[in-house]
């Protein structure tokens, strides 16, 4: 009986997390898109909700997106202390590797394959991009707004809007 009783709460207990995950990813994707329209709406341009390779959702327009291409995802800084790190661990595996038994022309293969890896997992990270440059935006995307949401003016209206504008600007502006 109390056997099933536990089995009872573990699977309630897994209901529950799995409900409380659905929640807190359901709300974040909810907050990113308010915050595109948000945007579009101030701005007037259009916003795509994406998820950057570090794993955030974020409201980006086609000139920002272009940006996050170019950005690295690591500061130099970040990549100083990478670089450390694996410098460590690649004189750690050295070590083990050359108290093993087994001949030296071995040993010095395995040790530079070694150093290869290190070093091409090292530049993989400096050129580790937030945006991916192949990715097409709009079909990986989450949510975008539409392109002129606020243009609903007619053609006509917005001619007399710009003409209404211009004589303001060359009687108070001059």
């Amino acid at each position: 009986m109390f056997k099933a009783i536990i089995l009872d709460f573990k699977e309630y207990y897994s209901i529950l997390k799995a409900w409380l995950f659905y929640r807190r990813h359901s709300l974040k994707l909810k907050l990113a898109i308010s915050l595109a329209k948000m945007k579009q709406s101030a701005i007037n341009k259009q916003y795509c909700v994406i998820l950057t390779s570090s794993d955030k959702l974020v409201a980006v327009n086609n000139k920002e997106i272009e940006i996050l291409k170019r950005t690295n995802c690591y500061s130099p800084r970040q990549m100083r202390f990478f670089a450390e790190k694996y410098k460590e661990r690649e004189i750690e595996l050295i070590e083990k590797l050359w108290s093993t038994d087994q001949s030296i022309g071995e040993k010095n293969s395995l040790a530079l394959d070694i150093k290869t890896n290190m070093r091409n997992e090292l530049n993989r990270m400096r050129t580790l991009k937030l945006i991916d440059k192949r990715v097409d935006v709009k079909k990986e995307s989450f949510y975008y707004t539409p392109e002129g949401d606020n243009n609903k003016m007619s053609s006509q209206d917005q001619y007399e809007a710009k003409q209404r504008y211009i004589a303001y600007a060359s009687k108070y502006m001059k």
